[in-house]
């Protein structure tokens, strides 16, 4: 070794005593590969590494820097060396004794995992979710070969937690083999249904979700148990963790199939409620059901685009959302209201949205018909008298007419075709729709929060922060005269049964759809509606001015809510769905 021996007797023998395996593997690789203990040119620039809650030091060389950063910290900070001899200059250091020590401080060499055991035993040893995961992506290292290394490393713990998924997955599947059906579990009545709820933290929604239905499963009877699992890698060994710990007959997924999880037995009882058309319409979806999933769809009308794709008719079923209602409530006094509107929702600027959207996989002609499409619905939009029966045309009806003008041929393909309108309808119309709604809506009190409103210079001085979900969005409508209710997609929205439990005035845009908002709440009794930016502020100066009515609109909309329109009353159409014999475990 290139530093003097002095230098490294105690930390050596703290070493020793801490991480013996560690140090078993830096003495290996210096044998076989001396070179190793010189560093090579100026020291990497050190780095902070984050992946979901934890923090990953790379190549922090200077102990003053790494001990304030240890305490506190749940589970440890787990520090990389990419160098030998960058650990062995760390380790020469005055305060590495502490490092060593320190219980928090977890070291490890960024050698292949053939020849890191100390690794691969702390790796096993961990939760999967707690694995420096940023390692596999080789951008984040300004020296390319030290990122080259890094993602090879990387490579392998995902080949490692692949294959602990594998085992773990084939350990439960032989429980799954001939267990009864969540009807027969209901019918039989022998022990309560166990329902597994699963979210990401990556979505505030679902997780917020995920607490409501469980809680609401809870109070049917239901053994439930929900978990919220981390964003990355590590997410379905999670998952096939949980089923092999809580043993659920029914798991529950938003806006995710069997598809993406292929570990989990195939007669577990995938229940996926589908709350943004993104598996109904799909054939690959509905190709991977199991003989015993179940598809949910938040509106009514994508039953049938579920049904084209595959989904057998008996095995869907239309559930509506509802609202938390001991958490959404009114208040026990009166509030002041410091907005005359409250909004609450994202936007984008579409040029950033179309990458998400994945808009620009389409083909050129399609692309050309979307904008085409979309600039005139927005002349559509600012140009509406006051009896307007929707806030959006019909948009089949409009990309047809914008096929005609741009001399394309309609697709014969009917599937595609009707993919196409609801793209347009749920991707496109949506944001654009909200943008100039509420971009006229200056002349009021506008509370509007939810990200990328800063970026519409027209609302941009009335942008706030995004909002969470629970007491935040309820203290924000017990604060405002009136709630705007404007999606292009559906009126049940959560925000619709939130706000009117909350005691909310709501003024809802009115949108074509076979389960319509009269369904739900009394449109002039509970809430009022409009169908076009002239309408919608005619409304809001009628409301503002007379409070009293919009009080007493807004205390029979929570009424029917609590009445009607809990999470509860949702799991009860879900357990109606459950107990029916749909299930096909061919």
């Amino acid at each position: 070794m290139t530093q003097p021996v002095a230098n490294f007797d105690k930390p050596i023998m703290a070493l020793a005593s801490r991480h013996p395996v560690l140090l078993h593997d830096l003495q290996a690789w210096v044998r076989s590969n001396p070179a190793s203990t010189q560093l090579r040119g100026i020291p990497q620039k050190p780095l902070e590494l984050r992946h979901g809650g934890n923090e990953v030091l790379f190549n922090h060389l200077q102990p003053d820097g790494v001990l304030p950063r240890l305490s506190g910290r749940e589970g440890g900070v787990l520090h990389v060396f990419s160098e030998v001899a960058g650990f062995l200059h760390f380790l020469t250091q005055p305060a590495a004794i502490e490092c060593i020590v320190h219980p928090n401080w977890v070291p490890l060499l960024l050698l292949p995992l053939q020849h890191a055991p100390h690794m691969q035993q702390w790796l096993l040893q961990s939760q999967p979710r707690r694995w420096p995961w940023p390692l596999l992506n080789a951008s984040v290292f300004p020296d390319v070969a030290v990122g080259q290394a890094a993602q090879a490393v990387g490579q392998q713990m995902l080949a490692l937690l692949e294959q602990l998924t594998a085992d773990l997955a084939s350990r439960i599947a032989p429980r799954y083999m001939d267990r009864p059906t969540p009807a027969a579990v209901i019918r039989q009545a022998q022990r309560p249904l166990r329902v597994l709820v699963w979210a990401y933290e990556g979505s505030m929604y679902q997780q917020f979700c995920a607490r409501d239905i469980s809680d609401a499963l809870a109070a049917r009877g239901v053994d439930v148990r929900a978990v919220i699992s981390v964003v990355g890698p590590a997410k379905d060994y999670e998952l096939v963790e949980a089923v092999e710990s809580f043993d659920p007959d029914v798991l529950l997924l938003n806006g995710r199939g069997r598809d993406h999880t292929q570990s989990l037995p195939r007669q577990l009882c995938i229940l996926t409620w589908d709350q943004d058309h993104c598996l109904c319409h799909s054939t690959y979806h509905a190709q991977k059901l199991g003989g015993r999933d179940l598809l949910m769809v938040m509106v009514d009308d994508w039953r049938s685009d579920a049904v084209s794709a595959g989904f057998p008719r008996s095995r869907t079923a239309h559930v509506n959302l509802g609202t938390n209602h001991r958490l959404y409530c009114e208040p026990a006094l009166p509030q002041p209201a410091e907005y005359d509107l409250l909004f609450v929702g994202n936007i984008h600027p579409f040029e950033t949205y179309r990458r998400l959207i994945n808009f620009d996989e389409f083909d050129e002609l399609t692309q050309s018909l979307l904008l085409r499409a979309r600039q005139r619905l927005g002349e559509w939009l600012r140009s509406r008298g006051e009896e307007e029966p929707f806030v959006i045309p019909d948009t089949e009806q409009l990309l047809r007419q914008c096929s005609a003008e741009l001399g394309l041929s309609v697709s014969a393909d009917e599937r595609h075709w009707r993919f196409l309108v609801n793209y347009f309808r749920y991707r496109i119309a949506h944001l654009l729709v909200r943008e100039v709604f509420v971009s006229s809506l200056t002349e009021f009190r506008l509370g509007l929060f939810g990200r990328g409103w800063e970026h519409f210079p027209a609302v941009a001085a009335h942008a706030r922060p995004e909002i969470e979900n629970g007491p935040p969005l309820r203290e924000a409508i017990h604060r405002a005269a009136i709630n705007l209710h404007l999606h292009t997609w559906t009126v049940h929205h959560p925000r619709l049964y939130d706000t009117a439990a909350a005691g909310g005035f709501l003024l809802v845009g009115r949108v074509p759809e076979a389960y319509p908002l009269q369904r739900v709440f009394t449109p002039g009794e509970e809430l009022d509606t409009f169908g076009c930016v002239a309408e919608l502020k005619r409304k809001i100066r009628h409301y503002l001015a007379n409070p009293e009515e919009r009080v007493a609109m807004a205390g029979r909309a929570a009424d029917r809510a609590r009445r009607e329109h809990t999470m509860e009353h949702r799991a009860d159409d879900m357990l109606r769905f459950l107990a029916k014999d749909v299930y096909d475990d061919q």
